[in-house]
């Protein structure tokens, strides 16, 4: 008894310890003051995740796939201009003519909070650290492991002066990096960085790394304003009337960078994940010039096979009469150079 009253204790001041890491916050539509939840209320079946959990019917994935390497992207010459670089999973790299940014980077092998356990990467990253330009900024959607990926994330800072932009209670995470360097913001805020207006906007997802900081740090997505056009990052999220919120501040979107994987099975991932066909949907509800899918083909997440995300992305294209050439796909390491033209913009 004695043993276990021990191990209670330390198990109390261990959970004591961990939600002091965490501030408390202003109470608002998407939070209590001290956990965040999605408007609407997004609950899963705790039934279905065991059903799931006991019967998974996982597609096989390759064990390994090597893909031919594409060069060094280079940085656009134009204002109007900017490259996209699909690294792996949902790491982009963007590149304006005066501006570098990467979204949620992973270049660990896996997924997970140890490196001996957990979803794999089948493939390397299209870059490696050391082939990354310099880096002015780094956005991460959220707290799971395969968005914020915190060795990756020291790696990229050890040798650049770069700015990191989440949502509240992330920096809990990024111990080590100095707070100057560090932004954590509330849905509807934003910062400016070297001319850029980086927005953070809604997701319906959640946030978790381990047993005690369920919901504790805010997840989310991104508008990247620049003088000639505007980003969306959606991080992870699925389909939800934010989508109607954020295109009402900010469409015509020039470019919107879409999850479509890990969506299998839908009475599980449905809420969290979206689906390629939703995909398309919110494609059209941000009146997003070119959309660009992410999210699929680096670590098996979830039920689906490989290739089912872009198979399914293609066929719901093809039902909405969108072009391959607007809602496109990029294999690690393969860039695409888009030109914009519009008035100067800005909050």
């Amino acid at each position: 008894m004695a043993l276990i009253g021990a191990i209670l204790g330390l198990l109390l001041i261990a959970l004591i310890l961990k939600q002091s890491e965490f501030p408390n916050y202003p109470v608002s539509d998407h939070c209590d003051g001290y956990q965040f939840f999605n408007t609407p209320a997004t609950p899963i079946d705790p039934k279905e995740i065991l059903k799931w959990s006991m019967n998974r019917q996982k597609v096989a994935w390759p064990e390994w796939i090597q893909f031919p390497k594409q060069g060094l992207p280079k940085p656009p010459l134009k204002s109007e201009e900017l490259r996209v670089t699909f690294i792996n999973h949902a790491s982009v790299l963007l590149q304006w003519s005066d501006f570098c940014l990467i979204t949620d980077p992973i270049f660990s092998d896996r997924a997970s909070m140890v490196s001996f356990l957990g979803p794999k990467r089948v493939h390397e990253p299209g870059l490696s650290l050391s082939e990354l330009p310099k880096i002015d900024a780094i956005i991460v959607s959220h707290n799971h492991y395969n968005h914020l990926d915190i060795p990756s994330i020291k790696a990229i800072m050890a040798k650049n002066e770069a700015q990191i932009i989440t949502g509240l209670g992330v920096q809990s995470y990024l111990k080590g990096i100095s707070k100057d360097q560090v932004h954590a913001l509330d849905w509807g805020q934003h910062i400016q960085l070297s001319g850029h207006y980086i927005h953070f906007t809604p997701a319906v997802h959640f946030s978790r790394r381990g047993l005690w900081d369920g919901n504790r740090s805010l997840w989310g997505s991104f508008v990247i304003e620049h003088d000639q056009h505007r980003v969306f990052f959606a991080g992870d999220t699925g389909f939800g009337a934010h989508f109607e919120q954020i295109a009402k501040q900010f469409a015509p979107l020039d470019l919107s960078l879409l999850p479509i994987g890990a969506y299998m099975p839908r009475s599980v991932m449905g809420p969290i994940h979206m689906s390629p066909n939703e995909a398309v949907q919110a494609h059209q509800l941000l009146q997003s010039k070119y959309s660009m899918g992410i999210h699929w083909g680096t670590f098996q997440l979830t039920d689906e096979g490989r290739l089912d995300p872009i198979l399914e992305l293609q066929h719901a294209c093809l039902e909405e009469g969108v072009s391959s050439d607007t809602f496109f796909h990029l294999e690690p390491s393969e860039s695409r150079l888009l030109s914009f033209n519009r008035a100067s913009i800005g909050p």
